[in-house]
């Protein structure tokens, strides 16, 4: 499985015909990996995970896929979940 920094760098230098799949493949990947991130976290912290607006700005993305600008939102958000979920990591353990 490529990391989620190798597919993004790949979808940017295609991003003029980005191929359905590898934009499937790359949300998959962040959507797997805030899962899996959150799994064993009570619900009641997970908005001190979330980023802002998690949930409108994926339906956003969502709602736009395979476009250029959802692949740079989608990263955008991705790196800030792991920002704020090694905050809270480093404050809770």
């Amino acid at each position: 499985m490529i990391d989620i920094d190798s597919q993004y760098e790949h979808l940017i230098e295609t991003a003029r015909d980005i191929n359905p799949s590898d934009y499937q493949q790359f949300h998959k990947s962040i959507i797997d990996d805030f899962e899996n991130k959150i799994t064993g976290i009570p619900e009641n912290f997970h908005s001190n995970i979330y980023p802002m607006n998690f949930k409108s700005r994926l339906e956003y993305i969502e709602s736009r896929p395979n476009q250029y600008h959802s692949i740079i939102q989608l990263k955008a958000l991705h790196e800030e979940f792991v920002k704020r979920y090694a905050a809270f990591r480093a404050k809770n353990g």
